[in-house]
């Protein structure tokens, strides 16, 4: 449940209106270990981040009128200065002129640092209207895309979901993207869309008389277009509105499930993007090494079954394959013939009988690099040691090798 000091927490994180990605994994780790299911966090991180972008906009607005001399402050009918040293004398003793002039240099100064910084910052910011990303790469930047000459063929990969550890690198087309971000836009109505992996999609509704509606759902490749089924809040099962996307991505047809009206939409703000996992980061490591102390919690000095399910959920077919081989090997040994197959999850731990010691338990993770990991545990009193490599598969850290 929601306390007021996360409540606070989130509210002072989103207040520039975007996250690094360091900020989002804890806040989300947060809202896990307070029983707030993953789909409902979501939905009000994303409607904070928008309040906050909106508040940011207007105080910009407000900020700039502030700035326009309105015309009661101008007489037309009288010259205001007799001559031009005048001019200059009362122009440069007003403050609201001085504040203009500094007002302009600032913002040309700005637009020269912009255009002649070629560095590529961490967490670069895009922003159209309402659709705000933080690219977290190293790779790119924003200078580095023509967005005149983005390319739309092909169709956005359908991939697994991608959870925590990744980062998302702008690219030029569909078929290099996993991830696409948009506007829908019809006179006083605008969605702001995201698809994304594991065919997920979230729509935020604006208009005069809705702000800040959350849908959420799937999307499909059906018949040459994107087709997403999308109902209110948590709501997957398509109950309250069908949208319809030709891959062209130029424009859409938004219908309500209820009454059978359909809108035709213009598609703006079109960017794609490729949703990679991140091996160099803390948060992969992070993962990995929360993978490797839940297996050995669990199932090496646990006494849960390593099934096949098991086995296939934390390690490659390659590893899979050994484990059973060592298993069958153990058992011919023991001349035990109707072992019904099994894995030796033994090969993760001394393979010691028994000790001076009850207690079985992980020391410490280490982060060795290239997927390396090196786990010292406590074996009933044996202390021991093994290095387990990872690799990623899809949306998930696999063991790979144990050594």
């Amino acid at each position: 449940m929601y306390t007021k000091e996360f409540d606070d927490i989130i509210n002072e994180a989103v207040v520039n209106g975007s996250l690094t990605y360091e900020q989002r994994t804890s806040l989300n780790k947060k809202a896990k270990e307070l029983g707030i299911d993953a789909n409902e966090f979501e939905i009000v991180l994303e409607g904070k981040l928008f309040l906050a972008r909106q508040s940011i906009s207007e105080n910009r607005k407000n900020s700039q009128e502030k700035l326009i001399l309105s015309e009661k402050d101008i007489n037309l009918e009288q010259p205001v200065f007799g001559n031009l040293k005048d001019v200059a004398i009362k122009l440069f003793s007003n403050k609201v002129f001085l504040l203009i002039i500094g007002g302009i240099f600032s913002l040309i100064l700005l637009i020269w640092c912009i255009d002649s910084c070629n560095s590529k910052s961490h967490d670069t910011l895009y922003e159209d209207d309402d659709i705000l990303s933080v690219i977290h790469t190293n790779e790119i930047s924003e200078s580095d895309i023509n967005r005149d000459e983005l390319e739309q063929k092909g169709y956005i990969a359908v991939e697994p979901a991608i959870e925590g550890f990744t980062k998302e690198v702008i690219v030029n087309s569909a078929s290099e993207a996993n991830t696409a971000r948009f506007t829908l836009d019809k006179e006083d109505e605008s969605f702001s869309i995201s698809m994304e992996p594991g065919n997920k999609i979230i729509a935020v509704l604006n208009s005069s008389e809705i702000r800040n509606q959350m849908f959420q759902g799937k999307w499909e490749i059906k018949d040459g277009q994107y087709v997403a089924s999308l109902g209110i809040g948590n709501g997957t099962d398509g109950t309250d509105i069908v949208i319809t996307i030709p891959n062209t991505m130029e424009t859409a047809k938004v219908k309500s499930v209820a009454n059978g009206e359909e809108k035709e939409y213009k598609l703006n703000y079109l960017k794609y993007f490729k949703l990679e996992v991140d091996t160099s980061s803390k948060a992969y490591d992070d993962y990995a090494t929360e993978r490797i102390k839940e297996f050995y919690k669990k199932y090496v000095f646990g006494h849960e079954e390593a099934t096949d399910e098991v086995i296939h959920n934390y390690c490659t077919k390659k590893l899979a394959k050994k484990l059973a081989d060592d298993y069958e090997e153990e058992a011919v040994v023991d001349n035990n013939e109707n072992n019904g197959g099994g894995y030796a999850v033994w090969d993760f731990r001394s393979g010691a009988q028994d000790g001076d010691s009850d207690i079985q338990k992980v020391n410490s993770v280490e982060a060795l690099g290239e997927g390396k990991y090196k786990v010292s545990y406590n074996d009933m009193g044996n202390k021991g040691s093994c290095i387990i490599s990872v690799v990623v598969d899809g949306d998930k850290v696999l063991f790979d090798e144990i050594n």
